[in-house]
C-alpha cells in the first residue's frame, strides 16, 4: 500500500485504517515516501508506516563499525530449526555491538499494489519501480488518477467527503475487519476535511451514515476544540459575575443613569406630603402637589392640663340603665 508524496490527514489515516484491516487477512505493507511527523502521532498505528519499501531480502548493516575488523561469517541450522548467524571478528578486536546492529529489507514481493489518494504518477514515483512491473495496481480516492506509464489499473474512485469516507465503504462492502482503532482513525479522517459543521465539499447523506456507523463501531472522538463564545459573566450556570469589572449589556438596551428614571425620564425629588397616605389607592384624579409653604407645622407641642377642661367633664360620671319591657 502506497502512500503519495506529503500525504494529508485524511490519507494517512484512510490508507493506515484500510493497512490495519487487510492485515488481518494476509500479508501487507504499507508505505509513505515521507517522513511522519508528531502531528500524525494520534493516529493508532502510525509506527507502522514504513519509509523503506522492501519485505524480500533481509539486511544486515553495522554501523560504525570497520569490516577489516571481520574475520568471517558462519551461518548453523540448530535445533528445533532456528537459523544462527556468527560473526567473528580478527584475532583481539571487539565484534559488533548490539547498538551497531542494523536491520532492514530489500527487493520488493508483491501481487497487489494499493495507491491512496494523488493526482498522477509523480504522487507515486516507485510505481515505475522495476519491482511493481507485473503487480496489480488499484487506486482509492475522491479523483481521478492518471498515469503516465499508461498501466492498466481499477479504480475505486468515488464521490465522497473524504478518503477515509470511501474506505469504509470498501471496507464495510467487502466485509472486511473493523474494530474501535480502525474506526477511530477512520472517523478522524473524515473530520479533517468536513469540519465541526459538515459543510465542506463533497459532504452527502453518505457521509452523516458513515460517522454514525463509525461512531457505533466504537471510534472515538479527538478533538479538543472547546466551544468559544463571549458570554457576559453570570449567563453560565454556576458562575457568578465579577463586580469588579464594568458589566457587559446586550445589544439595543438603553444605559440606565443613576439619576434618571426607569426609561430614561428625569427622577422627580421626593416632595413632604401633609397627611398619611393610605394602603389603597383608589383612581389617580389630576391634583396639585402640596406645597411647601402649604404646610402647617406647629413649632411647640401643644400640652393638655386639666386647668383648660369644663368643670362638667371633672365631675363624676353615673351610669342608669334601664329595663326594657318585655
Amino acid at each position: 500500500m502506497l502512500l503519495p508524496t506529503n500525504p494529508n490527514f485524511d490519507q494517512i489515516a484512510g490508507g493506515l485504517s484500510l493497512f490495519l484491516s487487510l492485515q488481518k487477512h494476509k500479508a501487507t505493507q504499507v508505505f509513505s515516501p515521507t517522513p511522519m511527523t508528531v502531528a500524525y502521532n494520534r493516529l493508532i498505528g502510525i509506527d507502522k508506516i514504513a519509509h523503506e519499501l522492501g519485505n524480500k531480502n533481509l539486511i544486515v548493516r553495522f554501523s560504525n563499525y570497520d569490516a577489516t575488523n571481520i574475520e568471517k561469517v558462519s551461518y548453523d541450522i540448530e535445533e528445533g530449526n532456528q537459523f544462527k548467524l556468527t560473526v567473528i571478528p580478527k584475532g583481539d578486536l571487539n565484534p559488533p555491538t548490539k547498538d551497531q546492529i542494523n536491520v532492514g529489507y530489500s527487493g520488493v514481493s508483491v501481487d497487489t499494489v494499493i495507491l491512496i489518494g494523488g493526482t498522477d504518477e509523480s504522487s507515486f514515483p516507485l510505481v515505475s519501480a522495476n519491482e511493481l512491473q507485473s503487480a496489480n495496481i488499484i487506486h482509492v480516492g475522491i479523483k481521478q488518477i492518471s498515469l503516465a506509464s499508461k498501466k492498466n489499473f481499477i479504480s475505486f474512485t468515488r464521490i465522497g467527503s473524504s478518503i477515509s469516507e470511501i474506505i469504509y465503504g470498501l471496507v464495510r462492502e467487502n466485509q472486511l475487519y473493523i474494530d474501535p482503532d480502525i474506526s477511530t482513525n477512520l472517523l478522524m479522517g473524515v473530520e479533517e476535511l468536513v469540519g465541526d459543521n459538515f459543510q465542506a465539499e463533497g459532504v452527502t447523506a453518505e457521509t452523516f451514515y458513515t460517522f454514525a456507523d463509525l461512531m457505533q463501531y466504537g471510534a472515538k472522538r479527538h478533538s479538543n476544540k472547546g466551544v468559544e463564545g463571549n458570554f457576559p459573566p453570570g449567563s453560565i450556570p454556576g458562575q457568578l459575575p465579577t463586580f469588579n469589572q464594568p458589566m457587559t449589556q446586550p445589544a439595543g438596551m438603553q444605559t440606565q443613569n443613576p439619576q434618571s428614571g426607569l426609561w430614561g425620564q428625569q427622577a422627580q425629588p421626593m416632595q413632604p406630603l401633609s397627611q398619611p397616605q393610605s394602603q389603597t389607592q383608589t383612581q389617580a384624579q389630576p391634583q396639585s402637589e402640596p406645597k411647601i409653604e402649604d404646610v402647617r407645622v406647629a413649632e411647640e407641642p401643644i400640652e393638655v392640663t386639666d386647668e383648660n377642661a369644663p368643670e362638667e367633664w371633672k365631675q363624676p360620671k353615673i351610669y342608669k340603665g334601664g329595663s326594657s319591657n318585655s
